[in-house]
């Protein structure tokens, strides 16, 4: 078996970690592609909702990049911009207020296609099998939050 065969087709996805205690880390994330074409890139969010507990991310320029694997439940928040994700519609749109353990505040809403015994804020966030709830900032831009360090959620009306 040659070491090209073991080559999975990844596209980087330029980030900034919360992590803690670390603090902010500016990296690449390695998401998935098709070779093909045929369906559409890993999203940040599935990558982080996925079972698995550590993640990888390329971190620093050359000279100096490292490549370092983060656990998940160190992660608080991930955050980045993609318009592409940002246009995308969706059927249900809950708006919200965040606030983490650290103190930090976000408001924006959640973009979901949900079943409908999902759709009420307190559904969605009850979800055990994820991780992390994907939000879309009211100044633009997109942040993941990691449940574990969510302290209060609050419903925004529209």
């Amino acid at each position: 078996m040659s070491s090209e065969s073991l080559i999975v087709p990844k596209t980087l996805k330029s980030v900034r970690l919360w992590v803690h205690p670390e603090g902010p880390v500016l990296g690449n994330l390695y998401l998935h592609c098709p070779e093909d074409g045929s369906l559409a890139d890993e999203l940040p969010i599935e990558l982080l909702n996925e079972p698995a507990p550590f993640l990888v991310c390329r971190c620093g320029d050359e000279p100096h990049e490292q490549t370092r694997f983060y656990s998940k439940n160190a992660i608080t928040r991930i955050d980045y911009e993609d318009a592409k994700e940002e246009a995308s519609s969706a059927r249900v749109q809950i708006g919200a207020e965040f606030q983490l353990m650290d103190g930090a505040v976000f408001r924006g809403e959640i973009r979901e296609d949900l079943p409908p015994d999902r759709q009420r804020l307190l559904d969605y966030m009850n979800v055990h099998t994820d991780r992390f709830v994907r939000v879309f900032l009211e100044g633009g831009g997109l942040t993941l939050i990691n449940k574990a360090y969510i302290m209060r959620v609050i419903p925004l009306d529209d």
